[in-house]
């Protein structure tokens, strides 16, 4: 999609009803990130990149929320031991080995 902002190192959470935005890694790539009562802007340089309007739940969405063919998004795939270092703050690995014999639900990581 032209001029659309490319955004990295974005976490795949399934089931997740929405795609989240954080706040801080944007403000890490020198946007600056402006919320109203009635929206919000994400600028770089002195240019709005992206505009978003504040709902009635309180939330700010992004963009049209009906799928178009303007849309894109692209899913990146990580192994679930990849997935569960980020997820745990970027424990080392043969530590979060360890971890499936002490926390219900993990997956056993080799």
């Amino acid at each position: 999609v032209p001029n659309m902002p490319v955004i990295e190192d974005v976490l795949y959470v399934d089931g997740l009803k929405h795609n989240l935005l954080s706040i801080c890694q944007i403000c890490d790539k020198d946007h600056i990130v402006n919320f109203s009562s009635l929206g919000c802007e994400i600028s770089k340089n002195g240019k709005i990149i992206l505009r978003g309007l504040r709902t009635k739940e309180n939330c700010y969405v992004i963009g049209d929320q009906k799928e178009s063919s303007s849309s894109a998004c692209y899913i990146a795939h990580l192994d679930e031991a990849q997935l569960w270092h980020q997820r745990l703050g970027h424990v080392n690995f043969r530590d979060l080995s360890k971890l499936d014999k002490y926390v219900k639900g993990l997956p056993k990581i080799s």
